[in-house]
């Protein structure tokens, strides 16, 4: 079997929560770029939150130095549609600013963009004007296709961490891998399915705690199955530029493989028996994130 093309990116650069929180660590940057040099995955985008990053460099400069990349997360991660243009694209050029300085884009590196939560503003005039500067800046879109979903299970993990529940945490790192996994085969049979088999995805995890520790083990479980492209060959696909440029979507555009009648009705019996925890199974986190209501 052929080996399924994605493109590899991590979010939240250089760490998840935020500056001053006990559970920020900009070294999980370096022990994801360690996995990933141990794995032999040679292409991979790490996604800037500028207020995270800029009193912790050193970790960007060793990803650029490795010879993976960076992109633009904004400034502060706020979603567009909540805080205006206006202000949006103030936090937009704060983060460009920073990255500028880090010489992100020397030696003819692409300038990417990822907007929070796939989030692109308001429908019509905000959106577009919000499109239009980002791409003045000479940025090109890179939306998520392929949801790995690790922030589902952060939570989890960091409370059975601070009580040294080590079984616990077994179990979320155990149904975490499972779920990637089953997250990857899905978007390859229904990615094929709605937007043409020479589509690549883009997949996307976070600088969390699952991935510092599961993502050197989902690449090595995932094997020959797939094959870990450059992001530039992904979003020059014909599928996936007429993808970026549809602004009628809003959210994460892997979303979009799971609106099927089968889905919208399980995610409805997932509404109705939230208090039963069938589906969020919060003290290990979700067994199906993207039902999840």
């Amino acid at each position: 079997m052929e080996a399924m093309p994605i493109a590899l990116t991590v979010d939240d650069a250089p760490s998840v929560f935020a500056p001053g929180s006990p559970d920020f660590d900009p070294g999980r940057m370096d022990r994801v770029r360690e996995a990933l040099q141990e794995t032999g995955v040679r292409h991979c985008v790490a996604f800037v939150i500028g207020e995270r990053a800029r009193d912790h460099r050193e970790p960007l400069r060793r990803w650029l130095e490795a010879g993976y990349e960076l992109g633009n997360h904004t400034e502060a991660h706020f979603a567009a549609s909540r805080v205006g243009a206006d202000a949006y694209l103030e936090g937009v050029r704060g983060c460009h600013a920073l990255l500028n300085e880090l010489g992100a884009f020397d030696g003819g590196r692409r300038a990417y963009f990822r907007h929070p939560f796939g989030d692109r503003g308001a429908a019509g005039g905000a959106r577009e004007a919000i499109d239009r500067a980002i791409a003045q800046l000479g940025y090109t879109h890179a939306d998520v296709t392929l949801n790995l979903h690790d922030y589902c299970y952060e939570a989890p993990f960091i409370a059975a961490a601070h009580t040294a529940d080590a079984a616990r945490q077994t179990r979320i790192r155990a149904r975490y891998r499972r779920v990637a996994d089953a997250c990857v085969a899905r978007a390859g049979k229904r990615g094929a399915a709605h937007w043409g088999a020479q589509f690549m995805h883009v997949a996307a995890c976070h600088f969390g705690p699952l991935s510092e520790h599961e993502l050197g083990g989902l690449v090595r479980d995932l094997g020959s199955r797939v094959a870990f492209r450059p992001l530039a060959e992904a979003i020059e696909t014909p599928a996936y530029r007429r993808l970026a440029a549809d602004l009628s979507h809003n959210g994460i555009a892997g979303d979009l493989l799971h609106r099927r009648l089968r889905d919208r009705a399980l995610r409805k019996l997932a509404r109705s028996t939230r208090r039963l925890g069938l589906f969020q199974q919060s003290r290990l986190g979700p067994c199906w994130p993207h039902l999840a209501p």
